[in-house]
């Protein structure tokens, strides 16, 4: 046998080796998805609405489920998690889940399920550990995705008031960043003018002080702490990039405010102390430009309605609430 034929036969016989691992480990995979699959199985989630509240309606089986498995049951938005339930099921059940607050959003929102073993009594985890063919332990926490169960929580006429009280939030914040930056470009001028903080001839800069540091600064500040908030309730869930695109203004805004000061403080030979350069709990580093432009202001202003702008609603399966 020739030197080219022996590499040939080990070639073939890598590929032969690769070919079998391949499918081991596929249909490994395939056993594994299977069985987190078998765990639970969701016949149809319905949602409607009583008394002001929405009500999801889940039907389903868990019948390889020990009697008295706790189930998580987490309600969902783009992989977010909106709400989770802890319910004991096994065999058919029926349930019904009933969310305190959700984003008014025309996307769906959708049912996943994880089992955590460290939530079960003694008696569960004892079946659920001796059950390897079901519970394969490499598997948990024994997770389920149901994409085919999608259900929208809020009627087309909340959708567009919620979208117009969300449009006033960020109007109302970014139109005050922007008459604020104005402000301060039309006081460093006319301070530098001596039309205003002028004292005697001199720089004034105790009345500088007085309203840049709380006018400006402060306020500033305040913005970015509503925002800050924002970021941790449930309606703004669906405008996250939206309210990162504010901060960068309100930082943005914040670092040309400095700027400016700083500028004319030189001009007027005046000494600013270290706090007032650089203001403690003031976010100046948000912004993804070293000179914050008026251009650039009004590209993220911009950007911050088009975020705003109304989404083409996907096709209604009813008005109040939906499922399969």
């Amino acid at each position: 046998m020739t030197k080219q034929r022996r590499l040939s036969g080990i070639q073939q016989c890598w590929r032969m080796a690769a070919i079998i691992v391949a499918c081991t480990i596929c249909s490994s995979a395939l056993a594994q998805k299977e069985t987190r699959r078998d765990l639970i199985s969701l016949k149809s989630v319905q949602a409607t609405k009583k008394d002001g509240k929405w009500v999801i309606a889940v039907r389903g089986a868990g019948k390889k489920l020990p009697k008295g498995t706790k189930v998580n049951f987490h309600l969902t938005w783009r992989g977010q998690d909106v709400a989770v339930f802890k319910e004991s099921v096994s065999g058919d059940f029926n349930l019904n889940l009933s969310p305190k607050k959700v984003p008014i959003t025309q996307d769906e929102f959708f049912i996943k399920t994880i089992i955590l073993l460290e939530d079960q009594t003694t008696k569960v985890k004892k079946r659920i550990k001796g059950d390897t063919d079901t519970f394969a332990p490499a598997a948990a926490p024994w997770t389920s995705h149901f994409f085919d169960h999608g259900v929208r929580l809020a009627t087309s006429e909340e959708i567009a008031a919620e979208l117009q009280e969300i449009k006033k939030y960020f109007k109302e914040r970014y139109t005050e960043l922007a008459k604020m930056d104005q402000k301060v470009k039309t006081n460093v001028e006319a301070a530098e003018a001596a039309t205003d903080f002028d004292k005697g001839g001199a720089f004034d800069t105790k009345k500088w002080r007085k309203w840049f540091d709380t006018d400006v600064v402060g306020r500033i500040k305040e913005i970015q702490e509503e925002i800050n908030t924002a970021h941790t309730e449930s309606r703004f869930l669906p405008y996250r990039r939206t309210l990162f695109l504010l901060t960068e203004v309100s930082a943005g805004v914040g670092r040309r405010s400095l700027s400016r000061q700083k500028k004319l403080y030189s001009s007027k030979s005046a000494t600013l102390t270290d706090a007032e350069k650089a203001p403690e709990g003031l976010d100046t580093e948000s912004v993804r430009r070293r000179r914050v432009s008026d251009r650039y202001l009004n590209e993220l202003i911009k950007q911050i309605n088009e975020e705003l702008k109304p989404k083409k609603a996907p096709e209604d399966k009813s008005e109040e609430g939906s499922g399969s």
